[in-house]
């Protein structure tokens, strides 16, 4: 049993591609005369279909003709409008509804552009709508009007959907650190909002991961520069000035945490450091890691705050020791 609605839509579509391909008769025109009139004049079509349309189809012209001025109705103001070549008017009384691939195509571009374009998953979902969008547009062209033009901007408007759809999705690959690095990140940047794009971006500044065996000095005072900052990822260090023991430090604490405030590059340390057991640290190159965060206040303002509750411990360990002694 045949489907009314299907057969209503391939109905519009005929006649949508009859319409497309189709110019009043010149006899006609110059005459100002209505379709009934031609036929009775003995013209065998009043109207003059594209010759590619034609062969490519094997369309009867009388028989289209016929089809074309039975779509406008018993109006016979539409006819003359349309045999005129007013059709824009002529569509003003003689409204339809599109082929549902078209219909489906605008109702997403509608939604992709409603939602508010942000970076993020947001520019994913109206990204791949507007993908979405084209393809059933140019589905419409190829399937409906059979519109070349319209097929091709599709095409290439899916193109480019497709491109920016690929760079998002590259750019929310999940960032993933070493497990080390990762309980960095962690501990000390993640509590501080900083963001793995943002962390990924401080690690660029790492000298390296440097292991330590137990009795080695990895700080020598008066002699070693200030020119990194190397934060304990295992083990511990020892802090003396002068042979007197000041602190100790832990796991994701930094030896020169007082140095990133009142030292410049190649100062020398007033301090020595020794691991008290074999230890692993990691080093940034202090200049480059500056460099880094100079652009960015906010990062600035993360490092000044970690290292800054750093130092504070720090003091309250020398002021804790030297409590002990008295």
């Amino acid at each position: 049993m045949s489907d009314p609605a299907a057969e209503a839509n391939e109905t519009d579509g005929l006649i949508t591609l009859l319409r497309l391909n189709s110019t009043p008769s010149p006899a006609m025109e110059n005459n100002n005369i209505g379709t009934e009139e031609f036929h009775s004049s003995g013209k065998s079509s009043p109207y003059i279909f594209n010759e590619e349309f034609v062969s490519h189809y094997n369309v009867n012209s009388t028989t289209a003709s016929n089809i074309l001025n039975s779509s406008w109705g018993e109006d016979t103001s539409a006819i003359k409008l349309h045999e005129e070549g007013a059709i824009l008017f002529a569509c003003l009384t003689h409204w339809t509804w599109s082929h549902w691939l078209f219909l489906i195509a605008n109702a997403i571009l509608f939604i992709a552009y409603s939602i508010p374009f942000t970076d993020g998953v947001k520019a994913v979902i109206v990204r791949f709508l507007l993908f979405v969008g084209c393809a059933f547009n140019g589905l419409w062209g190829w399937m409906v009007v059979c519109s070349f033009d319209a097929v091709i901007f599709s095409a290439v408007f899916m193109l480019l959907h497709f491109i920016h759809l690929s760079a998002l999705a590259y750019q929310l690959q999940p960032i993933k650190f070493p497990h080390e690095i990762e309980q960095v990140f962690l501990r000390l940047f993640f509590p501080l909002q900083v963001s793995r794009s943002q962390f990924k971006r401080i690690l660029t500044g790492i000298k390296g991961v440097d292991m330590v065996s137990a009795k080695e000095i990895v700080i020598q005072e008066g002699q070693s520069h200030v020119e990194n900052l190397s934060l304990v990822l295992s083990g511990r260090f020892l802090v003396s000035q002068k042979g007197q023991h000041l602190h100790t430090v832990s796991p994701f604490q930094f030896l020169d945490s007082p140095e990133w405030f009142t030292s410049a590059t190649n100062h020398k340390f007033q301090v020595s450091v020794m691991a008290v057991e074999n230890s692993k640290l990691l080093i940034w190159h202090r200049d480059k890691l500056k460099l880094t965060i100079m652009s960015d206040v906010f990062l600035q303002a993360v490092f000044d705050h970690i290292l800054g509750r750093d130092v504070v411990k720090k003091l309250m360990q020398v002021h804790m020791e030297s409590s002990s002694l008295i």
